[in-house]
């Protein structure tokens, strides 16, 4: 059991916020909605967010995540010491 919780540990989250389009049709409700919680979501949440991107054009924005995966892959992401309880220090080296 002690390895698996060691295994999960590896695992970090990298979170990226896709915003819609800037330049909304005003009389669309629905996607005013979506920008304002987006809005509010980076104010409350922006932190927590290692990348964000507005959706202005699908094959810009698919291009923009792409990369942010890549980045995220070969980059070595921060861990903070009190994510990793030293109980985990008597599981031994990673193989």
């Amino acid at each position: 059991m002690k390895q698996l919780l060691h295994l999960e540990i590896l695992y970090l989250s990298y979170e990226i916020l896709i915003r819609s389009c800037t330049e909304l049709n005003q009389q669309d409700e629905d996607l005013q909605k979506m920008e304002e919680l987006a809005q509010k979501m980076e104010i409350w949440f922006g932190q927590f967010f290692d990348h964000v991107i507005v959706n202005d054009n699908l094959q810009d924005t698919c291009a923009q995540l792409l990369s942010a995966i890549r980045k995220a892959q070969e980059e070595p992401q921060w861990v903070s010491a009190t994510w990793i309880s030293s109980d985990m220090e008597a599981v031994g080296p990673l193989v």
